[in-house]
């Protein structure tokens, strides 16, 4: 069995947000791989995460909201958010579904100790309030908390499940700021990941997972992120370039804001953030938008929308920004026969179709595609931690029981 360990590299120490860092990696563990999926808070920024943003993020001002909210606002969308759980805080209260707990059991995912849940559901769905520019880009979207994990537990099975359950829940749309990494490029999906995304594409239901916040490190394979059926996100800054940590590889489908991302915080007020943990859902919010306006569109429609949209970075695809970055007004407003022609057959990348060509593969090609358990066990850190980093170790002698959680 593959263990997959996930720990927190960002926390709150008093009222001052620390930058995410790798902690070096515990050798006395199998041979493994580690690296970061932050969502970082700028150094010295002073964020308890009560009082409101004043201003209007960057990230909202080049979005065009209010063309876009003439025309949809996400309204009767349902977004499903596997991760730490989303407080109902005042931007989230009537968007906010019961949701379901898979660790503890609770009646709901209506509460959020990591933070980080808050945050993803923040950028995808924020109502307008007095007193701030914050909001979400689809703000008539219902969201679909799913608690999966919280900094000590969590494995690759209750994501599937999580998959599984927020597809029975009618789920449009499923976002997944948080990855397990492979030890080697080649290895390939767990087979309950694979199978619930199968069963979630052959639904309609439309799923966005982070990229990783990596670096120019090609060898590490963030999963869900790099199943080619979904879509993957990297982070852009305010310039269209590729954040210096957004992930990169032949799984990278486009760029998104995940540089200064203000959003929303479990007690009330706003954080900044940078990850693709925040880019992830700018693009599942663009999505709940075209949901709405094109309800006729499938996953692979609504993909190819995305990138023939998107603002290319230099010509054509490339492994650290995909196809580009996310133009939410195109993406949203041009209508299907004014789309420009895009053909997935034309990748640049021959060895990588980054969206769904795995269909297309035989029953025996896919069997081979596709891997052992994972168990993933996801640790958030001390007080508000909000980033998770991926530690990826083998245990043969495993292979019939699940690893107990263990935190970094």
């Amino acid at each position: 069995m593959k263990t997959v360990v996930l720990r927190a590299a960002a926390v709150l120490v008093g009222a001052s947000c620390l930058a995410a860092t790798a902690t070096p990696l515990d050798r006395s563990r199998p041979a493994s791989t580690q690296t970061v999926l932050r969502a970082e808070l700028q150094q010295g920024q002073e964020c308890p995460g009560i009082a409101p943003w004043e201003g209007t993020p960057w990230w909202v001002r080049r979005s065009s909201l209010k063309d876009l909210w003439r025309e949809a606002t996400g309204k009767n969308v349902k977004v499903a958010v596997i991760d730490s759980g989303v407080q109902p805080v005042p931007q989230l209260k009537g968007n906010l579904l019961p949701g379901k707990d898979f660790l503890d059991g609770m009646p709901n995912a209506q509460f959020d100790d990591a933070g980080h849940g808050t945050a993803v559901a923040g950028v995808i769905a924020a109502k307008p309030m007095n007193g701030t520019g914050v909001v979400g880009i689809a703000p008539g979207a219902q969201i679909l908390p799913i608690r999966q994990n919280d900094g000590k537990r969590g494995d690759s099975e209750n994501m599937a499940a999580a998959i599984n359950w927020a597809v029975a829940q009618g789920a449009d749309i499923i976002n997944i700021s948080q990855a397990a990494f492979a030890k080697s490029p080649d290895d390939p999906p767990p087979v309950h990941l694979y199978t619930a995304i199968s069963n979630a594409l052959r639904k309609n239901v439309v799923i966005i997972a982070a990229a990783g916040n990596d670096g120019t490190d090609r060898n590490r394979k963030p999963w869900p992120a790099a199943d080619e059926r979904i879509i993957s996100v990297g982070a852009s800054n305010d310039g269209n370039s590729p954040a210096d940590f957004s992930g990169y590889g032949p799984w990278m489908d486009l760029l998104a804001p995940g540089v200064n991302m203000v959003t929303t915080h479990p007690r009330g007020g706003h954080c900044m953030y940078n990850g693709t943990s925040f880019a992830a859902p700018y693009v599942t919010g663009v999505v709940a938008l075209i949901r709405e306006r094109w309800p006729n569109e499938k996953p692979a429609d609504i993909a190819r929308r995305l990138i023939a949209t998107a603002d290319r970075v230099g010509n054509g695809w490339s492994e650290s920004a995909g196809w580009g970055v996310v133009n939410a007004r195109r993406a949203v407003l041009t209508p299907p026969q004014q789309l420009p022609r895009f053909d997935l057959s034309a990748n640049v990348n021959p060895e990588y179709v980054p969206i769904w060509p795995i269909e297309r593969l035989s029953a025996a090609e896919k069997r081979e595609r596709v891997g052992a358990s994972l168990t993933v066990v996801i640790g958030l850190g001390l007080v508000t931690a909000l980033s998770f980093a991926a530690v990826v170790a083998k245990d043969a002698a495993a292979r019939r029981r699940r690893m107990n959680a263990t935190a970094l």
